[in-house]
């Protein structure tokens, strides 16, 4: 991240790193439901930002909603595209498997995510916390770790430090 004109610039794995290290300090076993609902919200939106970078890397274009000339020429020219409309979890991992046939065999896992992610963003009813942390924990490891080692070709302690690693 940089500071540019008093901004500050936030490109998707740096924002992802900071969205897991903060997921995670919120799914600790002392901690309230909300907290729980909040670190899973977190972790959730981190892999999305994970799954964009890995996208983005690929290519810039991959990860907008809508395009035009003028994207593909910026992208052409080597210019970051910033604060354009990107896709949509969903249609981001889509994208991935297309890419990375390795992933299909996570795809429950996303599945399950993107439910959960739902249901915590825009759902009420009934709830149990400690299971949708399990649930949102084993997947989310289970999808950060594959997609660290096939798409963006780190291991995922190299790409989120030792210790937020284990913690997952």
């Amino acid at each position: 991240m940089t500071d540019r004109n008093n901004k500050t610039y936030v490109g998707f794995l740096d924002c992802a790193v900071g969205l897991y290290e903060q997921g995670l300090e919120l799914l600790q076993p002392e901690r309230e439901d909300f907290s729980i609902i909040s670190g899973c919200i977190l972790l959730v939106v981190g892999l999305e930002k994970l799954i964009k970078h890995a996208l983005e890397s690929r290519n810039p274009l991959m990860i907008l909603s809508k395009m035009d000339f003028d994207d593909v020429v910026a992208v052409d020219a080597g210019t970051r595209l910033e604060n354009r409309h990107t896709v949509s979890l969903e249609t981001a991992f889509k994208r991935l498997l297309t890419l990375y046939p390795k992933l299909s065999s996570e795809k429950s896992h996303a599945d399950s995510l993107i439910e959960d992610r739902n249901f915590l963003v825009h759902g009420s009813g009934y709830f149990d916390a400690g299971m949708a942390e399990e649930r949102v924990r084993v997947n989310l490891t289970n999808i950060t770790e594959i997609v660290c080692l096939e798409c963006i070709g780190k291991n995922p302690a190299d790409v989120f430090g030792k210790k937020t690693w284990e913690q997952l």
